[in-house]
């Protein structure tokens, strides 16, 4: 079930997890970030990664501050079964447009940041 309750450490197969951000919105004088996306991927393997996408965070008027900072969540996910120990998330913040299909949307206004982590295997 999908939870806010803290998760047991460490992570493991079969556990739960979800990702917290803090995100830059930009703002130019408006206070309305609704044209910036954070897009949220899971891979259960990182070499080579095939990201799963945990669904899109659409920014609104209200969450971030008045500099454009704020800390956004996906939605919980299944700790799946990989080849490898390491599994990674990835956050593709963009302006406007739509989500990629490579899990990277690239330009001038895009940010895609990883992080790897060790996932314990389920006993």
């Amino acid at each position: 079930p999908e939870t806010d309750q803290p998760w047991d450490l460490p992570l493991k197969v079969g556990g739960r997890a979800k990702v917290i951000t803090g995100l830059h919105a930009y703002l130019a004088g408006n206070t309305d970030p609704s044209n910036d996306y954070a897009d949220f991927y899971y891979s259960s393997d990182v070499d080579p990664p095939n990201w799963t996408s945990l669904g899109t965070k659409r920014l609104a008027v209200g969450e971030v501050d008045p500099d454009g900072f704020g800390s956004f969540e996906s939605v919980s996910f299944n700790i799946a079964e990989g080849i490898q120990s390491i599994h990674a998330i990835r956050v593709d913040f963009r302006y406007q447009g739509s989500p990629s299909d490579t899990a990277c949307t690239g330009g001038s206004w895009a940010d895609t940041d990883d992080l790897a982590f060790y996932v314990v295997p389920n006993d």
